[in-house]
């Protein structure tokens, strides 16, 4: 268990920053100036009002999502691209280390995130890119090299076929120290990845090594203790504690017509979270940083706070209850 770990505090990239604890997190930042939200049109009102992801993001507690947004408040994706790639950022810090509901049943916090717009509309892969160099500047932050292991998660960006993704997926292991511990002992700490695709249809075709790949991916989104698969090359893959990420943007016609028939049914698709945009919702001719907004030093620091001490069993409250139900 994590709560059993000793863990270092973070390197003082800049002395002058505080150092995030337990006892003195992050606070929301200001809404960066000159802040351009989302609109769509609303056919009841004949006019124009804050899109639904605006809606949602007021009503949430701040965090580290509100950060994320405002660290894209720039780019030409919409506030629902950027919202969900900060929960993807949020999920892919916490890991197996948050849950709900009690064993043997843990619900894990990963995503099959795939963003879905028109060709040269909405930048659809531009904000998880974001995340990703956040992720890689979690690791950073620690001077332990153990909890460099325990607190980051590997990541791939790109191409790779199902052989290549298991040897990614090869269990972890680091040397931690329990507390008032003088010798390191060794934690298992399982198979991890975060997996960005460009374009999903490529990662799904029909080539004859893609073959099984729905199967696979099924089995990977349950998070299973153990898990094996053979290889095209017969080699047998074994993975423990499996944790795994994945992202990915398509164009509707791409998603139509490149996806294999498999992908339609076996419970691949009711795994995904399809986030769809037809039409920009805002306008840049050259992406920006917001005056006040966060940088990715400092979005990293918070998000390193997050995976640190955000782990544990979640509880959904009366109100998240009945939303879930």
């Amino acid at each position: 268990p994590v709560s059993q770990i000793h863990l270092e505090g973070y390197m003082d990239i800049d002395p002058e920053r505080p150092i995030y604890t337990e006892s003195n997190p992050p606070v929301r930042k200001p809404e960066p100036k000159d802040t351009k939200k989302d609109q769509q049109w609303d056919p009841e009102l004949e006019a124009d009002r804050l899109s639904d992801a605006e809606v949602i993001l007021s009503q949430i507690p701040p965090g580290f999502v509100h950060d994320m947004v405002a660290a894209t408040r720039g780019v030409e994706s919409p506030t629902e691209f950027c919202l969900w790639s900060g929960l993807f950022a949020v999920s892919s810090a916490l890991q197996r280390r948050a849950w709900i509901w009690p064993a043997p049943y843990q619900l894990y916090p990963n995503l099959f995130l795939v963003y879905m717009a028109p060709p040269a509309i909405n930048k659809k892969s531009t904000t998880v890119r974001l995340a990703t160099k956040v992720l890689r500047g979690v690791v950073k932050l620690f001077e332990d090299p153990g909890d460099r292991e325990i607190f980051s998660i590997p990541i791939h960006d790109g191409a790779v076929t199902p052989e290549g993704m298991f040897d990614l997926l090869k269990p972890r292991t680091a040397m931690v120290y329990e507390e008032n511990s003088i010798e390191p002992i060794e934690v298992h700490i399982g198979s991890r990845l975060a997996l960005i695709v460009d374009e999903l249809a490529s990662f799904l075709g029909k080539q004859k090594y893609n073959t099984g790949q729905i199967t696979r991916m099924i089995n990977l989104y349950d998070c299973k203790d153990h898990d094996s698969n053979y290889t095209i090359k017969g080699n047998l893959k074994t993975m423990e504690h499996v944790f795994f990420n994945f992202f990915a943007a398509t164009t509707p016609s791409g998603f139509e017509a490149s996806i294999p028939e498999e992908a339609h049914g076996g419970g691949f698709l009711s795994r995904i979270i399809l986030v769809r945009q037809d039409r920009p919702t805002r306008y840049f001719p050259v992406p920006f940083i917001p005056e006040g907004a966060p940088s990715i030093e400092e979005l990293a620091r918070r998000l390193a706070w997050v995976a640190r001490f955000k782990g544990g069993e979640y509880v959904l409250n009366e109100e998240a209850q009945e939303m879930y139900e």
